[in-house]
């Protein structure tokens, strides 16, 4: 999606170490550390090189009457704050406009 004034829209993306996930349901929640980050707006490059935590939620609409799928974003703490803590993600009350989420593990489960 363009930014109001046509110009290209910013975007920010970041790869984590993931420390805690957790799901259930159309739920899940992922806390980590930044080892990555990319996109043209730069906002994340101070997050990065702090290893600051984040933390993600998702909500996976299916079925009628589920309503839309939803993504939380904790973003990050300022300079001297304390990291977020492990496993501690907001709710999912971003409605997902574009794309959609897949949610796989690596490695098969023991």
């Amino acid at each position: 999606m363009p930014a109001a004034n046509g110009e290209p829209e910013l975007v920010n993306w970041g790869d984590f170490k993931v420390d805690c996930l957790t799901s259930g349901g159309p739920t899940a929640t992922v806390t980590g550390r930044l080892v990555r980050t990319g996109g043209n707006a730069g906002a994340w490059d101070d997050y990065l090189k702090r290893h600051v935590r984040m933390g993600i939620s998702f909500y996976v609409a299916e079925g009628k009457g589920s309503g839309p799928s939803r993504i939380g974003l904790s973003g990050g703490t300022e300079d001297g704050e304390p990291l977020l803590s492990t496993c501690m993600t907001p709710a999912a009350d971003a409605e997902v406009i574009k794309g959609g989420y897949d949610l796989t593990d690596r490695a098969p489960a023991r």
